[in-house]
């Protein structure tokens, strides 16, 4: 629980952002803002993506699967980094901030409902759990 409270602290700082540019508040209230959602995602969903790449496949096909996770988050980041100049030239910053807490809301709502608490248990209790979690979805 306490990984959805800082995704969704996260969430709220890029809100407040996105409202900031919507009324023109001062640089530095923006600015604080900006790096408080930092902090968030330096605490939250940075680390959550990779322990749950770490955690989530077997062993035997861990090493490639984390590559092909690595690559995709690379893509996702280049994909992120690309477009934020072209969204906010096109739908302005309060736009695009507010499309960014759209997808960490959604992101929240993902690590709430879907991510289990991991602290504490080993590699193969996880692996266990995942397994029989596979089955009960199969039937």
């Amino acid at each position: 629980m306490g990984i959805f409270c800082d995704v969704m602290l996260f969430t709220c700082c890029l809100l407040v952002v996105s409202i900031c540019f919507f009324v023109h508040a001062a640089t530095s209230i923006t600015l604080t803002f900006v790096l408080l959602a930092i902090a968030a995602y330096a605490v939250s969903l940075a680390p959550l993506t990779w322990i749950l790449i770490s955690e989530i496949f077997p062993l035997k096909i861990r090493g490639r699967a984390m590559s092909i996770c690595t690559a995709v988050l690379w893509l996702s980041d280049f994909t992120l980094s690309y477009t934020f100049p072209i969204l906010t030239q096109n739908i302005g910053e309060g736009w695009t901030f507010m499309l960014y807490v759209v997808v960490t809301a959604l992101s929240a709502i993902f690590v709430w409902k879907l991510v289990p608490e991991t602290r504490g248990k080993s590699l193969e209790e996880i692996e266990v759990y995942w397994h029989a979690k596979s089955k009960t979805h199969v039937k």
